[in-house]
């Protein structure tokens, strides 16, 4: 009896270990990780593979481009891959620190390194005193390291120092016109005056009173222009009509906007007796729009007019002027002519918030949209 059991038991591990014990040769089976996809020879030569590429990979938008062939399937993959965190795979260089904000990154560099990955070397000691810190537009020296910025309407390059433009007409860029055989003429009456070819003062707008050629005036925002105060003193704000796009007055051109004042600030310290203070800002009842021959200007951060415009010796100034001796006829087209302006003692002036101006330690404004005609030191007319 007890011989007979020991059999049965015998038989049933047998049993038992032949389920759980496989032969080696399929246990290896089990152990073989597939192989890389397109892995093996001259593999970079073979067409782009996506598991290749970008899942066992962390891949680049031309990788993944080679992959698709064709433009739309590559950026509806690549909408949803570069949703994942990029600052798994640290793109930073010189031990610089990534952050991840939602579907982007920032590099934290440490000091002495900038640029996007942190891959440039930079002594920040004069920080925007020289070549006003290597930035294209505004440079601000206020922190511990510089840090550029753009005006409105623009975007910082990656460099973090140039700056793109993202919308079609930005301020103070003149678009690329055709060379017209307008030609070019001196003003003898103003210091360095010549003919403003149509398109390039496209910032340079009209002021009509009552229908008459009245001052000149440059945009700063879609509804928004600065003039001199002593054109708008004492007059209607009903009466006032701005004109953008104008060039030659005795010609309709097609290409004017006629858009009446809704409303007139004067500079708060403008004098009419000294002609201290003189400008103001017109807000438009209708935003003006933007072409080829109507863009805005340029108006600079406080700390950067303080640093670097300021110091500016000549400045380039625009308008139809008075024509006559003793009176106000104004020439047919623009002219640019570039002025000097006189240092002023005990401070500067700056334009505050984007369009209003603001005084600072008594500065004088009154050559503010003003000129000199040849001999004499008196303001432009218009």
């Amino acid at each position: 009896m007890l011989g007979a059991l020991f059999l049965v038991i015998l038989a049933f591990s047998y049993n038992v270990s032949a389920s759980v014990f496989i032969r080696k040769d399929d246990a290896h089976v089990l152990l073989f990780r597939s192989r890389r996809a397109n892995s093996g020879f001259l593999e970079e030569l073979k067409r782009g593979n996506l598991e290749r590429e970008c899942i066992e990979e962390i891949c680049d938008y031309e990788e993944a481009r080679e992959v698709f062939e064709d433009d739309a399937q590559t950026k509806q993959f690549w909408m949803t891959y570069t949703g994942r965190d990029p600052c798994l795979d640290n793109p930073c260089k010189n031990n610089g620190t990534c952050i991840y904000m939602e579907k982007s990154y920032q590099c934290q560099c440490p000091e002495g390194f900038e640029g996007k990955y942190c891959q440039e070397v930079f002594e920040d000691t004069l920080k925007c005193l020289y070549l006003n810190g290597g930035c294209e537009h505004f440079c601000n020296g206020t922190g511990p390291w510089r840090k550029c910025s753009c005006a409105e309407g623009y975007a910082l390059e990656d460099n973090g120092k140039e700056c793109v433009a993202q919308v079609e007409y930005p301020c103070g860029k003149i678009p690329l016109l055709s060379v017209t055989n307008q030609t070019v003429q001196s003003d003898v009456r103003i210091v360095g005056g010549n003919h403003c070819t149509k398109g390039h003062c496209p910032w340079q707008v009209l002021l009509e009173h009552k229908g008459e050629s009245l001052c000149g005036g440059v945009i700063v925002r879609p509804d928004w222009v600065i003039t001199a105060a002593h054109c708008v003193h004492k007059r209607e704000t009903t009466d006032l009509r701005v004109v953008t796009g104008e060039h030659d007055l005795s010609v309709q051109e097609g290409t004017e906007q006629r858009i009446p004042v809704a409303e007139v600030i004067a500079y708060q310290h403008y004098n009419a007796v000294s002609g201290d203070g003189d400008i103001a800002l017109l807000r438009l009842q209708d935003p003006a729009v933007f072409s080829r021959f109507v863009a805005p200007v340029c108006l600079p951060e406080s700390e950067f007019f303080a640093r670097e415009l300021s110091a500016v010796r000549f400045s380039t100034l625009s308008g139809w002027g008075g024509h006559t001796v003793g009176g106000n006829a104004p020439p047919p087209w623009p002219r640019p002519a570039r002025l000097a302006r006189p240092a002023q003692a005990g401070g500067s002036a700056s334009f505050a918030g984007g369009v209003s101006a603001e005084e600072r330690g008594g500065a004088d404004l009154q050559y503010v949209l003003c000129g000199v005609p040849a001999g004499t030191s008196t303001r432009l007319q218009g």
